[in-house]
């Protein structure tokens, strides 16, 4: 009854009368009077002041998601089909945080202004427990939370804990920010790494998931049944296993690889249909929606999925049975796809791979014998990889291979060492058959006439490759085959750029940093706009479901494709989806940063008086900022150089007025750890003396 008062509101632009409904639908009175009680206690219809009924989209009202960035500029994403746009700015958010569902009035400051979002009320919050430092007022006990995700709620503590302790809250479903929470136990730190839970959770990340998810995850089985293999094809036989670093647990990506008849390969990329399991709107999906990505920090993980189906039942370990989604395509030699299936799977890996062994085999290097029976297959993945790199390079894709710092830790969280780590083959392996996958997949959704979730990568802006080119002239990087507006407009000419960076790059990977930032952000988006660094026309992802809620979303585009069905509620919420994954991807890379910053101080702090190299990258009246070899970032104190430095109009260099020093952007100086400052967030670090000016020509004496 309620979807038919819907329909029939929806129909009328104007208010009508309960008379008007009783006349037009076969029910009595007071049935119709409870089914729109229900509709107004969900805001989907309104009852104005003379007791008529109208549609909410048919009003200013909306409903939708509130967010805030880090600036705590807030902004509501609609979901309505009638808005033209998919989100609003938010003048005043009132009670609501970050995640809240809620009404909004839609208004403009002038007339035909642009419209922004007034918040009238909060209608659903989800958040059952939380993390917080016990505080007294008055003689009562609160909570003080970790994240500032949730600064803005007061919470009383029922029970008794010890001030100053950390500890886990439970608090009661409302929508007020006035809470009465009971304990639920203390945080060990000893065991924890609080830095990595308070970053994370500052950007809206939680290792903890609600009481509701926990409850469906409890009833998914814990292996793969008869009853699941209905309608998949049986891979259960082949050759099939998954390549990863030697830590990983959520395995998501599997492949196999056979020669035909004809003498074309037939790849497999096997994806967990962590679908299946995850039905959109349930429990569980909320919560991955909400988390958009799982986050990996240096001692923790805080995954989108709880582990019970990230490192369990949809985790591609081995020798075990698993449902997947199978992409079978047959390449030729030159790397050209002939044909392509895609289809649901039940396979069974026959082996956990790393990337260390696969690569000491490739390389001809001392590897694990148990690799052995695979050499053969690895050897054919790793040509076609190549083949299908060449002709990304060809096409004028980007190629950044940056050095990636990690920290190495101790059974206590303590910061022992910092490795590197390069993409070697066995990483450009996966890399170039999940990034044909994603392709394939984009495309076949595509032309199949359904929606997606493309992955998109505008080009690079004139502005900013303009800037860059003179930061090159002023490092003495002169760069002449190609303007800044060549550059711009042709790939093929960006490209050459970017290859004349990399080769004159630095370990600190600081030139193709500078570079990277002249590119659009790569983002989520139902408008398909290719993706400019990969050179691919069509392209999403797929092939990580696991920790990517845009790949979870993709699989039900798919899922639907295979079906031939339809399914308008979800193309309706794929904007908001879009949305809100590019910015929970932010806050994942945002919070990342920060996590390597405070391990930084960590490791640092162990070496107060030690001597590292390091780069000038930035200049302002007060020192300059440098990054060491080993990546981490500090400052140098104009007041610890000199007390007569001048800065240049340019901003790029100081003078030593007394002594002749010059300082530019681009000097590679020999730095001592001065002083490290946790509460101030600094690294500060003295000169020893200047090793290479800004040309890179001479060791200065």
């Amino acid at each position: 009854m309620e979807n038919e008062i819907l329909n029939l509101l929806s129909s009328n632009k104007k208010a009508i009368s309960i008379d008007y409904i009783c006349n037009e639908l076969d029910y009595s009175k007071k049935d119709i009077l409870d089914a729109l009680e229900k509709l107004e206690n969900n805001f989907s219809v309104i009852k104005n002041k003379k007791g008529n009924y109208i549609f909410l989209e048919h009003t200013s009202f909306r409903k939708g998601r509130y967010y805030y960035d880090r600036r705590n500029n807030g902004k509501v994403v609609v979901s309505s089909s009638k808005d033209n746009n998919t989100y609003y700015d938010v003048l005043d958010k009132k009670d609501a945080i970050d995640g809240d569902y809620v009404l909004v009035n839609l208004q403009s400051k002038e007339k035909r202004g642009p419209l922004f979002a007034e918040i009238k009320k909060v209608l659903t919050r989800d958040i059952d427990r939380i993390k917080g430092e016990v505080y007294s007022k008055n003689n009562k006990l609160y909570i003080k939370p970790i994240s500032k995700k949730y600064k803005d709620l007061n919470i009383e503590l029922l029970n008794d804990a010890k001030i100053g302790s950390k500890v886990l809250v439970s608090l009661p479903n409302q929508t007020t920010n006035n809470y009465l929470g009971s304990f639920v136990k203390y945080i060990n730190e000893y065991f924890e790494d609080l830095d990595s839970i308070s970053i994370a959770n500052d950007y809206g990340f939680d290792d903890k998931f609600t009481n509701a998810t926990l409850k469906q995850v409890n009833a998914i089985p814990l292996n793969v049944r008869d009853i699941d293999l209905i309608g998949r094809v049986d891979l259960r036989n082949k050759n099939i296993f998954t390549i990863d670093c030697s830590d990983t647990k959520d395995m998501d990506d599997a492949i196999s690889c056979e020669i035909l008849p004809n003498g074309n390969y037939s790849i497999g990329v096997h994806i967990a249909d962590v679908s299946y399991y995850v039905p959109l709107g349930s429990h569980i999906d909320q919560d991955a929606y909400q988390r958009g990505t799982s986050l990996y920090l240096t001692n923790k993980v805080f995954p989108m999925l709880p582990v019970e189906l990230s490192n369990g039942i949809c985790s591609l370990n081995p020798n075990v049975d698993r449902l997947a989604v199978s992409c079978i395509m047959e390449i030729d030699s030159l790397g050209n796809i002939k044909n392509y299936n895609i289809f649901k799977s039940v396979i069974n890996s026959k082996k956990k791979m790393n990337y260390d062994e696969v690569n000491n085999l490739l390389n001809g290097k001392n590897y694990d014998i148990s690799y052995a029976p695979y050499f053969e297959v690895l050897s054919n993945l790793n040509n076609l990889a190549t083949k299908l790199k060449q002709n990304r390079m060809n096409d004028y894709a980007l190629d950044f291979n940056k050095n990636e710092a990690k920290f190495v830790t101790d059974e206590f969280n303590n910061v022992t060492d910092i490795v590197f780590r390069n993409n070697d083959k066995a990483e450009n392996l996966i890399e170039e058959f999940m990034v044909l996958t994603n392709e394939v997949v984009d495309r076949h959704l595509t032309l199949n006439g359904y929606p997606c979730i493309h992955r998109i990568h505008e080009g690079p802006l004139l502005n900013k490759l303009e800037d860059f080119f003179k930061f090159l002239n002023f490092v003495n990087l002169n760069y002449d085959k190609h303007s800044p507006m060549e550059c711009c407009n042709f790939r093929k000419y960006f490209q050459d750029l970017q290859k004349f960076i990399s080769k004159n790059d630095l370990d600190n990977s600081f030139y193709s940093s500078n570079l990277i930032r002249t590119l659009s952000k790569a983002k989520y988006s139902t408008e398909n706009a290719g993706h400019y660094a990969l050179s691919k026309e069509y392209y999403c992802h797929f092939t990580s479901p696991i920790r990517r809620y845009p790949d979870l979303v993709v699989h039900r585009l798919l899922d639907l494709c295979m079906k031939n069905e339809v399914d308008n509620d979800l193309f309706n919420k794929l904007s908001d989806i879009a949305y809100n994954s590019s910015l929970k991807e932010v806050d994942a890379k945002n919070a990342q940063r920060n996590d390597f910053y405070l391990k930084s101080f960590d490791y640092l702090e162990r070496h107060i008086g030690d001597n590292f190299n390091g780069m000038i990258t930035d200049i302002d009246r007060y020192g300059f900022n440098v990054i060491l070899d080993n990546m981490i970032n500090g400052r140098v104190y104009v007041n610890d150089v000199s007390n007569s430095c001048v800065l240049s109009n340019d901003n790029l260099t100081l003078f030593d007025v007394i002594n002749g020093e010059t300082y530019c952007v681009g000097d590679y100086l020999s730095l001592r750890v001065k002083d490290v400052n946790r509460s101030k967030k600094r690294i500060n670090f003295d000169i020893n003396n200047k090793m290479y000016d800004k040309n890179k020509s001479k060791v200065l004496k």
